[in-house]
């Protein structure tokens, strides 16, 4: 059976005018099942007040959690217990928010959520300056004498790591208090991103009119009419450019926020704050710029290929990047075929692995289509104590079905964790996080190529790969 197309078409005479489907106009088997978290937006509701009501008793813990290994497990597992409850009220409010930004109850949500975040943040202040003052011996005995703290043990090596970046009590309550600020400008943008803007109506290669979307530039990007794929690069930057100046100033802002932090917790810059989190050497990232920038000759002789092939005159543009290098029809792929390609490809995985895809695939973990007001790309979200999430803005193509594959390997990466860690070590760092889905990737990849039907099959493969 055929999936419900992306657009909606809304008259046929020479011309067909094509608009982003609302909400309410997509099937519910296509929408992601948020009720897995909360039946509603009533129960999401009570637990709100509830956490609310019981963060300032963490306040309870301030003095008595650093006198024995008992009280300061009694404080871990408080927090850990808030901890788990919030991530879920996030978790709802993020993705109800990114169903539809237009929706003023949902933004207001996610706004609550922000001042939640920064409610906790001050009521734990206290933890980590006071943890830091323990002499390490005395912390150590409390671990050795109680078997339940053992397993915290990463847990506290890793605040003791960052201890130069610890600040006292009071200053750390005042850098939970302005969370709400500095996250401001990401905010705005994205608001703005996804609900404000509106791209430009285009002539798709057929010479209907067509109003651009995110997911429609995808698919223009790919097409072997170089109008199209000019005419759509254009659109796409049109509303931005046209806003680059307040782009610029919310950007600067962003930049500013991170650069009070990292003065604030003593780093010696933003690039040493952003890696520190995950215990990476800034030698690490420097080596990594350093060795692609002497290693560019096979990009750029591809380059060189594609201008040729592509008999490309006037020099290769953005909007070249990702045309068919060969004469190829731009195939559809229903999203049954794109869920069962990607499980065939993940065979190497083992059963276990492709069983947990189709419950995902199945139990609907995935919001598939685009919608107005919905958040542009895809990401993969989780929590601890529930399955994860995609968001998708399928339509159709195979590279499309690459980043349903891509976001699956982040989102079984996290259901593995989350069933096999603590919920202290129930996430991972983003440094692991491209391991999973870009192998994800590489297996697809493989198993598409060998069980190519022909040889225009893997000419059009092997494009998608470059």
């Amino acid at each position: 059976m055929l999936t419900l197309p992306l657009r909606q078409i809304i008259h046929r005479e020479k011309t067909m005018s094509v608009k982003q489907k609302l909400r309410s106009e997509i099937a519910e088997k296509d929408k992601w099942k948020l009720e897995d978290i909360y039946p509603g937006d009533e129960a999401w509701e009570e637990d709100f007040k509830r956490v609310k009501a019981e963060i300032p008793r963490l306040a309870d813990y301030k003095d008595s959690y650093t006198r024995s290994s008992a009280e300061l497990l009694r404080c871990l597992r408080a927090m850990h217990s808030l901890e788990e409850t919030i991530g879920k009220l996030y978790a709802y409010a993020h993705m109800r928010n990114d169903e539809d930004k237009t929706v003023a109850r949902y933004q207001e949500q996610y706004d609550r959520m922000g001042s939640l975040l920064v409610e906790f943040n001050q009521a734990v202040a206290f933890f980590e300056p006071g943890l830091l003052a323990l002499d390490a011996d005395d912390l150590n005995t409390m671990i050795d004498e109680n078997d339940d703290l053992k397993i915290y043990r990463h847990f506290f090596d890793n605040i003791l790591r960052v201890k130069p970046h610890i600040l006292s009590e009071k200053e750390e309550r005042l850098l939970a208090l302005s969370g709400e600020v500095r996250r401001a400008p990401a905010d705005i943008f994205a608001n703005w991103d996804s609900a404000d803007v509106e791209y430009p109506v285009i002539r798709d290669e057929d010479g209907r009119e067509v109003r651009l979307t995110n997911a429609l530039y995808g698919k223009f990007q790919q097409s072997p009419d170089r109008r199209v794929r000019k005419e759509s690069y254009l659109a796409l930057h049109k509303p931005y450019l046209a806003h680059k100046n307040m782009l610029a100033s919310s950007y600067s802002a962003i930049v500013k926020s991170h650069i009070f932090s990292a003065r604030a917790r003593n780093y010696p810059s933003t690039l040493h704050a952003a890696l520190d989190a995950n215990n990476i050497p800034v030698e690490v990232y420097h080596n990594l710029i350093k060795t692609t920038r002497e290693n560019t000759g096979p990009l750029q002789r591809y380059l060189r290929l594609r201008k040729k092939i592509l008999k490309l005159t006037d020099g290769v543009f953005d909007y070249d990047l990702r045309a068919p290098l060969f004469s190829m029809e731009q195939k559809h792929y229903s999203w049954q075929q794109a869920t069962q390609m990607v499980m065939e490809g993940a065979r190497l995985l083992g059963e276990d692995y492709v069983q947990q895809l189709k419950q995902g695939f199945e139990k609907r973990w995935i919001d598939v289509y685009e919608n107005k007001g919905k958040r542009s790309g895809a990401y993969s979200s989780g929590t601890y104590g529930v399955h994860p999430y995609v968001l998708m803005n399928y339509n159709g193509t195979l590279n499309d079905i690459f980043t349903l594959t891509h976001e699956m390997g982040h989102a079984l990466h996290t259901w593995y964790t989350i069933n096999n860690q603590p919920i202290v070590y129930g996430d991972y760092p983003i440094f692991l996080a491209e391991v999973a889905s870009t192998a994800n990737e590489a297996l697809l990849e493989k198993h598409l190529i060998d069980n190519a039907a022909d040889k225009q099959e893997k000419l059009a493969l092997l494009n998608t790969t470059l």
